[in-house]
């Protein structure tokens, strides 16, 4: 295709072999010179690039009732010999985009944009299915200033980038955490600024308690919008709400804007639904977690922000963050003898960091522990010391927080009712009192994950860290379905999140941001295990079997706190097994208890600590102080 420098009167032509010699758009008229000496010139001089363009083609995949899509190009559509660009434009346009990876690959579209996965009730013709980004700035990097592949005075090789008459921008059934980069200043940047997003926003600023997003009814969010500034930067000028359980691959990296007081910088915020979720109950209920942003807050709809262990840790225990670090060993029985087929791995606390926390959440203060005038039925009034300001501003801030490190898989646990007050699955009532009616369940907490304001979010591909050990591999995934290499065996969480099972590769259904494990297929004699259990958990934390506390008549046991220490009775008409457990999930000591025995257990250090009983039949909560 010709440049609209290079051919002027005498070398076109209109079909037919002739000039028309009236005058109509294409007739310029020179003058050179002034006066007497002025010559005028009239010269027809075509349009670019309507004079260029013959075929075009309506790229609507049958999602646009007005205008039918065309499966082969057709006579270009012109008004008053013009190039129609509004709404029934077949102009075809092109832009470099990204499916599922940082591989340059391209699109097409009309001045109204539709770009869809698949045709409309046809999705045996595939359009645009897995695009994850498209990319209006014609930067990334090419040492041509732009998509300008193939181009110079001599030949003609149109850019890869060609936009400048989109007019609208509608995404069908693609995944809705689509990035759309734009140049500021451009007819694209003024399209896709409409895009809509979630805004990330706070009901308490003292608790930091986010509403759950009506995206997963509304599905409003569609895309995400980046713009490439003046200044050379990639920035999103507002907040992204990354959908879960949809593709996300960024090409490439852009940073949040930045701001501070009452013009906030931008944030990535990401949620886990209820309906979607486990809650731990000791060894069950633990979820896997990979984002390509760092946590700064985690938060619910209620009981506001939520503190994870860590290594060394005094303060916060709201729930639990724990990274693979191999160990991979055979299970053993009862007997000291193999478990077939079942492996344990170890998942540990976090290791301390480098950031500075301020906690200020006192809601469960105010909501549970300030009621000092509700006893329960032991008479124990709730621990004034825990999680007043005054307790919260002797622990906080804390200038050795690790936060999780985006793009690292980790698994991650939310108490379940076995964990009292702190419950987060809405289950969990009250009943042991005197007085009852004012302290209610607050129901199911939605988890809110946000980064820090003018956060960067780095190129996909490079940022993703898998981890490796022992001949196991936690891997990072933002996709569905990701690609696993041939000979692999791939290991999924079970639908009781106790563990990984091996999956019949027809039967992997990965989704996004959820980690998961390969392991390489081993030799003949020497099957793939069938499961990867929780090494760490199972040993100190325990397992109900799904079984709630029981009150029997003949049997029963009590558990109470004395100073610094654990007491417990036993009136079982059997010998039981008895574990003691900190808040954070570590075995502080495990004994058999004689019926009627009563055993007293020495606590050097102030917290909470869960006792389990009897198989998981009986557990309880005391305070130590």
């Amino acid at each position: 295709m010709p440049s609209k420098n290079r051919f002027y009167d005498g070398d076109y032509r209109y079909a037919g072999g002739t000039i028309p010699e009236s005058n109509d758009l294409r007739m310029r008229t020179v003058t050179v010179g002034e006066g007497e000496n002025a010559v005028t010139t009239t010269h027809f001089v075509p349009i670019w690039p309507d004079d260029y363009l013959f075929f075009g083609q309506t790229l609507t995949y049958g999602y646009v009732d007005s205008r039918a899509h065309q499966g082969y190009p057709s006579r270009i559509v012109k008004s008053n010999e013009r190039i129609q660009t509004s709404q029934d434009g077949n102009r075809v346009y092109r832009a470099p985009a990204y499916f599922r990876s940082n591989t340059k690959g391209v699109v097409h579209f009309n001045p109204y944009a539709v770009f869809a996965a698949t045709q409309k009730d046809n999705a045996n013709i595939i359009a645009y299915k897995d695009m994850t980004a498209i990319d209006f700035t014609g930067g990334n990097g090419d040492v041509a200033g732009g998509y300008k592949e193939g181009w110079n005075s001599d030949h003609f090789f149109l850019p890869l980038l060609d936009d400048d008459g989109i007019t609208a921008f509608e995404s069908v059934n693609l995944t809705r955490n689509l990035l759309v980069y734009s140049k500021a200043g451009t007819t694209t940047d003024g399209v896709v600024s409409a895009l809509t997003d979630n805004a990330y926003s706070e009901t308490n600023s003292k608790y930091h308690t986010v509403p759950r997003s009506d995206d997963p009814y509304t599905k409003s969010v569609k895309s995400h919008w980046v713009q490439l500034t003046e200044s050379g930067v990639y920035e999103a000028q507002r907040d992204h709400f990354l959908v879960d359980k949809e593709d996300f691959n960024c090409p490439i990296a852009y940073q949040f804007k930045a701001g501070t007081g009452t013009a906030a910088g931008k944030r990535m915020w990401y949620q886990r639904d209820p309906q979607d979720m486990r809650y731990v109950d000791l060894t069950k209920g633990w979820e896997a977690i990979s984002l390509p942003f760092s946590p700064e807050i985690v938060t619910t709809q209620d009981k506001g922000e939520l503190t994870h262990f860590y290594q060394g840790s005094t303060a916060g225990h709201e729930y639990w963050l724990r990274e693979f670090k191999g160990n991979v060993q055979q299970k053993k029985d009862a007997n000291n003898q193999d478990v077939e087929g079942v492996f344990t791995v170890d998942f540990n606390p976090l290791a301390a960091g480098s950031n500075t926390k301020n906690y200020t959440n006192t809601f469960l203060w105010d909501y549970y522990y300030s009621k000092d005038t509700y006893l329960d039925k032991n008479q124990d009034k709730y621990q004034k010391q825990y999680y007043s300001e005054d307790y919260l501003n002797s622990k906080y801030p804390v200038t050795d927080y690790p936060y999780a490190v985006a793009g690292k898989p980790y698994i991650t646990g939310f108490p379940g009712v076995s964990y009292y007050e702190f419950d987060l699955s809405g289950q969990w009532e009250p009943k042991n009192r005197y007085q009852n009616g004012e302290i209610v369940s607050k129901g199911k907490q939605t988890i809110t994950f946000a980064s820090a304001p003018g956060a960067t979010i780095g190129v996909s591909e490079d940022e993703m860290a898998d981890v490796a050990e022992s001949g196991y591999t936690f891997k990072a995934t933002y996709l569905n379905n990701p690609e696993i290499a041939t000979g692999n065996d791939a290991y999924l969480l079970d639908n009781e999140g106790a563990g990984f099972k091996k999956t019949a590769s027809a039967d992997v259904k990965i989704t996004a941001f959820r980690p998961y494990f390969v392991a390489p297929t081993p030799p003949s004699s020497s099957p793939a295990p069938r499961y990867i259990m929780f090494n760490s958990m199972s040993e100190s934390i325990g397992t109900q079997d799904g079984q709630e506390q029981r009150d029997h008549v003949s049997e029963s046991m009590e558990f109470f706190a004395k100073k610094h220490k654990i007491v417990v009775t036993s009136h079982m008409q059997n010998v039981a097994d008895v574990g003691i457990y900190s808040a954070s999930g570590i075995c502080i000591s495990t004994f058999d208890i004689q019926p009627g025995e009563t055993i007293e257990t020495p606590i050097y250090n102030s917290g909470v600590y869960i006792i389990r009983a009897a198989g998981g039949h009986y557990t309880h909560k005391v305070t130590i102080k």
